[in-house]
Order: C-alpha cells, then sequence, then structure tokens
C-alpha cells in the first residue's frame, strides 16, 4: 500500500504533490490519496489495482508523459461525494489518451467529480476496445455530479457520458464529443462544445444546453463527409 498524506500551507491553501516515477507490479498495489491534490505522470498508474480517492481530494493523472489505458483490472474509488478524479494532458507534446478499459463508477447519486484538461495539445479519451462501450457513471442509477472540462477535450462515440448529472464546458475549452449524450444541464462558457455526427445519427438535447456567455458556441457536423 502506497499512501499519501499531506497537510494545508499555512494560509490554508493546497500543496500540489507530484508522482512521476513508474511503478512495478502494480496489480499487487493499493494507492490512498489522501492530499488535497496528487498528480500521477506515468502511465504504469494505469497498472495499479486500487486507488482511493480520500474526502475533499483530487487525484489526477496526467497523460504528459505518453497515453495511458485505467481501470484495466483496477478499481477507482471515490471516498466521498467531494472526491475528485481529473484526467489531463497537460505538457504532452501533441495530443495524448487515454483510454477506459471498464465502466468508471460514481460513488452514489449525484456524487464525485470529474474533470477532463487538454492543456495547449489535446486530450482523447476513448474506449481501450474500439466499438466497445465504456459508460462515466450510471445514466439510470448513480450519476457523477460534475464533469469539468477545460481546453482541447475530445470524447469519441464509446464513451458513454449519460451518467453525468451536470457538465461544465469551462472558458477556452474546446469540446468534441462524438455523442449527444443527455446531461441533466450541460452549460457552455466562453467556449466551444462541437457534437460530431461522424458515427451516425445523433438527438441533441437541446432543452439542457445553456449558453451561458455571450461567446458561447454549439457546433453540429458530421466531420465524416
Amino acid at each position: 500500500t502506497l499512501e499519501f498524506n499531506g497537510p494545508l500551507d499555512g494560509g490554508g491553501n493546497t500543496i500540489p504533490y507530484y508522482f512521476k516515477g513508474a511503478i512495478a507490479n502494480g496489480n499487487n498495489a493499493i494507492l490512498n490519496v489522501n492530499t488535497k491534490s496528487l498528480t500521477a505522470y506515468h502511465s504504469t498508474i494505469g497498472t495499479v489495482a486500487e486507488i482511493n480517492i480520500g474526502a475533499g481530494n483530487l487525484f489526477a493523472i496526467d497523460a504528459s508523459a505518453g497515453d495511458v489505458t485505467i481501470l484495466n483490472a483496477q478499481d477507482i474509488n471515490f471516498g466521498a461525494p467531494d472526491s475528485t478524479l481529473a484526467l489531463s494532458n497537460l505538457t504532452g507534446v501533441g495530443v495524448k489518451n487515454i483510454l477506459l478499459a471498464a465502466d468508471l463508477v460514481a460513488p452514489g447519486a449525484n456524487a464525485g467529480d470529474v474533470v477532463f484538461d487538454g492543456g495547449v495539445n489535446g486530450l482523447n479519451i476513448g474506449s481501450n476496445v474500439a466499438g466497445t462501450a465504456r459508460n462515466i457513471g450510471d445514466g439510470g442509477g448513480n450519476k457523477f455530479n460534475t464533469l469539468l472540462i477545460y481546453n482541447a477535450v475530445t470524447i469519441t462515440d464509446d464513451v458513454n457520458l449519460e451518467g453525468i448529472q451536470n457538465v461544465l464546458i469551462n472558458n477556452n475549452a474546446d469540446f468534441t464529443s462524438s455523442t449527444a449524450f443527455n446531461a441533466g444541464a450541460i452549460q457552455i462558457n466562453d467556449a466551444t462544445y462541437t457534437i460530431d455526427a461522424n458515427n451516425g445519427n445523433l438527438n441533441v438535447p437541446a432543452g439542457n444546453i445553456q449558453f451561458a456567455h455571450a461567446d458561447a458556441k454549439l457546433i453540429l457536423q458530421n466531420s465524416s463527409g
């Protein structure tokens, strides 16, 4: 078991921690995130058998050093309704991929938060087996409370976001999805939300899309021709 604990600084501010080393024998490992902010950068984080995110804590998996597959014989547990998982590519050269090998399960109804941040060069989130659906939350049961999107993020059509209650597309984000998912509310700030019907017809949940800024953009397209 590897456990990260860390207090706030003297002013009550979060101290970020960074875990950059490779992990050997991750299939036998448990990672407990008991500090407010921990980011793992090596692709072997995807081999850790169990990751537990404590109450009020954020755990980030950053693909800057290379593509990462998560949830392959791996459990990611949200310890409380305010636990957060971030998937990002903040410093990588070029677009990076984070692939899901199984569903990401929410801790309860409208509980747990997820963050996607593509940085400058972009992040693709998809299934590790093309065409095999992966769910983030449960559209018919326990949904994540909030999905926050920053910068350039693309979701493939095999990732189902029906299990998200609220989607916030933040300022300067460029979010492209090949699924027109029906979240409770999809808020577009000073950002662009593109729905791409590149794999077939989509039903757009227009009543749930909120334009929260004068420069908010919704683009409907078919990039396949």
